[in-house]
């Protein structure tokens, strides 16, 4: 199979994602994957840095620690590099999730193709960030705002559907399936415990 260099790779995601994620997780190019949601996590930070109030107390933490707005730089560094292997690590536990559901399911797949097209899916942050930078710079209405944030969601849940049939060779109706049923398990145990601490916190002997 052909090579295709990054921007290849970026555009297809955007242009033709079927067969460019059926290219990224037949390679298997995970390392590819691991800097482009490293890099569109660390962006979607950098823009609401961008946007945060600079104006920071001249006062530490604690007493005989450095004023905040000394550190602030160095604090915003680490709170990023902090959140890029948070989100690494989310990345690869959903992607070890999805390929076990898929495999369930009857997907013939890899983990480390999965892997390589998930990491695609999250490219819409990008115009998402940047959207949301200018609206608040220009100071749109919030509707606008709302609005990006849906499109992206909606964009990225058809993203996520894609990578998944086509790294796992499944059915459409079975791809939203791996996708949702993790969510959904997530629900049915929120009301179940929600259930459990109302029975709990009831007075003794109350009866419906």
């Amino acid at each position: 199979m052909k090579g295709q260099s990054l921007l290849e790779n970026i555009y297809g995601v955007f242009f033709h994602p079927i067969e460019t994620f059926r290219h990224l997780s037949a390679r298997q190019e995970v390392g590819r994957s691991m800097l482009i949601f490293s890099g569109v996590y660390l962006f979607g930070a950098l823009m609401k840095i961008a946007l945060a109030d600079p104006a920071l107390p001249p006062v530490g933490i604690w007493p005989g620690t450095p004023p905040l707005n000394e550190v602030a730089g160095d604090l915003l560094g680490i709170g990023a590099i902090i959140g890029v292997i948070l989100a690494l690590f989310f990345l690869f536990v959903a992607a070890a999730l999805f390929h076990l559901i898929a495999e369930a399911l009857g997907g013939t797949g890899t983990g480390m193709g999965l892997l390589a097209a998930l990491g695609f899916a999250f490219l819409p942050q990008l115009p998402y960030s940047i959207a949301s930078f200018v609206a608040e710079v220009l100071r749109l209405p919030t509707l606008f705002n709302r609005l990006a944030w849906l499109g992206f969601f909606a964009w990225v849940v058809v993203l996520l559907v894609l990578a998944l049939r086509e790294s796992e060779n499944l059915t459409t109706g079975r791809a939203v399936l791996a996708l949702a049923l993790p969510f959904m398990a997530l629900g049915i145990l929120t009301v179940v415990a929600a259930i459990l601490v109302a029975l709990v916190l009831l007075p003794s002997g109350f009866s419906f």
